[in-house]
């Protein structure tokens, strides 16, 4: 199924619409529910926001399976603390496989948290290579759990917003990555 989302992004060449991206890139995968939310749905919402050119310049299937990674990093998280998870995706643990380090971070919305998240991991010397910065709102139950995650700007519920950012980056060699990053990532949010 990937392949042919790579091929037929290929082929459609400059005169695609972003739609036309985004509906391929979630065909790239199959579809699947998490936390109650539909997997294509969501990355199409997941990417909305990001350039045609990004867009095409990564493979279908690595920005599908990186959207879907960070909706099930985001299944459970207690409101004012970040969740965040640094990795070099690799198919036997994670499902998936990329020549990238990704940093997925799930947290109450702030201003600014892409910015001094990108000027920790800069300060560090490290390049970013694609970052995206959806923000959802999420409604959750007393323990965190996501019940619902509102995919549309106009909510009912008076959900609290979220933002959920993923910076991908060349991988940096490091054995214990995640030891690493999390307490300069988290000091960042």
């Amino acid at each position: 199924m990937a392949a042919k989302a790579s091929i037929a992004l290929k082929r459609r060449g400059t005169a695609d619409s972003k739609q036309n991206l985004l509906k391929a890139i979630a065909a790239s995968v199959p579809d699947q529910t998490i936390s109650g939310i539909r997997g294509r749905r969501f990355i199409a919402e997941y990417y909305r926001d990001l350039s045609t050119e990004d867009l095409r310049a990564n493979p279908p299937d690595q920005l599908a399976k990186a959207a879907l990674s960070h909706l099930k990093l985001a299944g459970s998280r207690k409101p004012s603390i970040a969740k965040v998870r640094v990795y070099n995706p690799d198919t036997r643990r994670d499902g998936w496989e990329s020549d990238r380090t990704v940093i997925e971070i799930v947290n109450d919305d702030m201003p600014f948290i892409v910015d001094s998240v990108t000027a920790a991991i800069v300060r560090l010397g490290h390049y970013i290579a694609l970052t995206a910065h959806p923000v959802f709102h999420g409604v959750r139950d007393q323990n965190g759990k996501l019940i619902k995650l509102l995919l549309t700007k106009t909510t009912t519920d008076k959900p609290l917003a979220e933002s959920m950012d993923i910076l991908t980056k060349k991988p940096l060699g490091l054995s214990n990555i995640e030891a690493f990053f999390d307490n300069r990532v988290n000091y960042a949010v």
